[in-house]
């Protein structure tokens, strides 16, 4: 039964759904008018296109229009006036032919002269930029490089996101939030930022020889980290703080501003001026500036080595001097343009010669005399590269002629202040190589002309400091890198510097000598530290560098040998008894602690140090700074 009424209901839809036979007529007509639409428009264009006979119509109503006919009468006429008559016309050509041409002379020769003068002078005015490569300073601008975090710069007194590298100009305040950067010098300088901390940078000009009190920075709140790579007789970075000024060349420096302002020496020396109070503080030493005239230096307790601070910015400034160091060297090389050895390269100095010829003006002529001396420099870093040395000391000699040439005879201040900015630029692109690298005849050959320079802001003894203190760097660098191999070829050039120091009535700075001789301590140590754990010394070196260790106060034994293993023993059984490295560490400063004042306390210690294990906690580290902080302490007589 419901079957039967589905069917029915299906088939009532299907009735009521289909159209009549009338609507299917009326759909079915105008499908087939649409589908007939292409007919009717061939229809339509048919019946539109013209025949022949109306195109001709048209086309001759519109030749009609454009013809002019009146003004083609006119000019025919015209022509018939103009048109003289065959009798005249055979008269002129009668009258012509019998005439003779007069050759006139054509003057070739001053033309051609004229000519080839402005060629010449072309050549001339052309030839020094062909021939001779431009020089390029080292950095253009000082830039701001974000490292991590939040850094804002204010601008029109709008604190703005920094979030690429910027360049600064003077008078940029600058803040880090969570966040670290560093800005970056034209001497390849670098400052770094801790977070939370706020500076203004004032001079941004190249740097300049000592003289200018003009800050390179004002720290106005946080934490800084200074490297600097530039001679002392050249201008450093000076830091302004609220209680002083800091100035850092050569070495590595953290500044802390707060209620005092924190100044530590991790590497080489600063420079502190406080009013009347001008000191300088070498690696290891500290001070605190406030508004007390008085400054106290101390040692660096052993525990700020540790600090995350510390440890990440000494790595990087060893990693910034090489990476400077070589790019120096490619700067040079890259600018240096023909060399000696190339048969263009006296056409090179003669284009140079033609340049100064054709610059006006005493000062600009001085400009370009010194601009082409430092090329001399720039192929001499390029013919090291080739391996040619007779051909760097030939460059390097030509390099000292030019500068002498420059300054014989002239007393114009002028000129002087040219010579020392010139000097002063050369020796900041290279200020970073050190003995051990095959570019430092270059920076020994500027230093040298600097002292040679009458009158000079460069004395003897500053260059004679220079090279002792880089001599001293380069051995700890190379001992700690290389062990004790190919120390005897530097210790032979050290040699005929040390008498400087041991010389009182020497013309030696009191702090370079002061630094020359805390390197020498760090080196005599490293060396023996190295003879103990049984490396090969040469007994040479080792007994001409023990003099400059600091005195052992422990001569006279108070325990023997066994009760001394006895406390190293028990100490190293106290600090395993923990499991955690940092329990560890702590165990082994109570250790420390607990041995103060004690008779045998650097024989201990030095046991200790070869007793402990290296590893993680790296304990024989923490015991060898121990003993060099005790042998320091016993030296000043105070205690820290």
């Amino acid at each position: 039964m419901p079957e039967m009424l589905e069917d029915a209901l299906k088939n009532r839809l299907e009735r009521d759904l289909a159209p009549s036979g009338r609507v299917k007529e009326r759909i079915w007509g105008e499908i087939q008018c649409r589908m007939n639409q292409g007919e009717i428009m061939e229809g339509v264009k048919q019946s539109l296109v013209p025949s022949e006979s109306t195109k001709m119509r048209v086309w001759a109503r519109i030749l009609s229009s454009i013809e002019a006919k009146e003004s083609i009468d006119i000019l025919e006429k015209l022509k018939v006036i103009l048109t003289p008559p065959p009798e005249l016309s055979l008269h002129f050509k009668q009258r012509f032919s019998q005439s003779q041409v007069v050759p006139v002379p054509v003057r070739h020769t001053t033309f051609k002269w004229v000519v080839t003068a402005v060629l010449m002078a072309l050549c001339v005015k052309l030839g020094p930029q062909i021939l001779i490569a431009p020089r390029t300073a080292a950095l253009d601008a000082v830039i701001l490089m974000p490292t991590r975090g939040e850094v804002t710069v204010s601008v029109g007194k709008l604190w703005q996101p920094v979030a690429k590298d910027i360049e600064l100009e003077p008078g940029t305040l600058l803040r880090t939030h969570e966040g670290e950067a560093s800005i970056v010098f034209r001497d390849d300088s670098v400052v770094r930022l801790a977070p939370w901390t706020t500076v203004q940078v004032h001079d941004t000009q190249d740097p300049a020889f000592d003289g200018d009190s003009a800050a390179t920075l004002t720290l106005m709140t946080g934490n800084i980290w200074v490297q600097g790579l530039i001679p002392a007789p050249i201008r450093g970075v000076r830091v302004r703080t609220d209680y002083g000024l800091v100035t850092v060349n050569e070495g590595s420096v953290s500044i802390i501003e707060g209620e005092k302002v924190a100044v530590k020496i991790w590497d080489r020396r600063a420079r502190i001026q406080r009013g009347d109070t001008d000191i300088h503080l070498v690696s290891g030493e500290r001070t605190e500036l406030s508004e007390s005239e008085n400054l106290i230096v101390k040692r660096i307790p052993n525990a700020h080595y540790e600090e995350l601070w510390a440890r990440q910015n000494l790595n990087r400034d060893a990693v910034h001097r090489r990476s400077i160091a070589q790019i120096q060297r490619e700067r040079r090389a890259a600018q240096a343009g023909i060399l000696p050895t190339s048969i263009l390269y006296p056409a090179k100095r003669i284009a140079e010669k033609v340049d100064v010829l054709l610059t006006f003006g005493e000062g600009a002529k001085t400009q370009k005399k010194l601009e082409h001396a430092g090329s001399r420099l720039d192929e001499a870093v390029a013919l090291l590269d080739e391996g040619d040395t007779i051909e760097v000391q030939i460059s390097l000699e030509a390099y000292r002629d030019a500068l002498h040439a420059v300054a014989t005879g002239s007393g114009d201040a002028l000129v002087r202040a040219l010579i020392d900015q010139s000097l002063a630029a050369e020796a900041s692109e290279i200020a970073a190589v050190l003995p051990s690298d095959d570019t430092y005849p270059i920076k020994q050959a500027i230093l040298e002309v600097s002292a040679s320079i009458p009158n000079g802001s460069v004395s003897t003894a500053d260059v004679e400091g220079v090279l002792v203190v880089d001599t001293i760097t380069a051995l700890i660098n190379k001992l700690d890198e290389e062990g004790a191999i190919g120390l005897k070829s530097v210790w032979i050039d050290l040699s005929d510097h040390l008498t400087v120091l041991s010389l009182g009535e020497s013309d030696l700075r009191p702090e370079v000598r002061k630094e020359a001789k805390m390197l020498l301590s760090e080196f005599a140590f490293l060396l023996e530290e190295l003879s103990a754990r049984g490396g090969v010394v040469d007994s040479e070196i080792l007994e001409g560098v023990r003099i400059y260790l600091p005195p052992d106060n422990d001569s006279v034994p108070v325990l023997t040998e066994e009760e001394i293993m006895k406390i190293v023993q028990s100490i190293r059984e106290r600090i395993f008894v923990f499991h955690m490295a940092r329990s560890r560490i702590n165990q082994l400063k109570a250790e420390f602690k607990a041995l103060e004042g004690h008779p045998d306390q650097g024989r201990v210690l030095r046991k200790l140090r070869f007793v402990l294990p290296d590893g993680p906690e790296e304990f024989p580290l923490k015991v060898r700074k121990e003993i060099i902080r005790l042998q320091w302490e016993r030296a000043a007589g105070t205690t820290i």
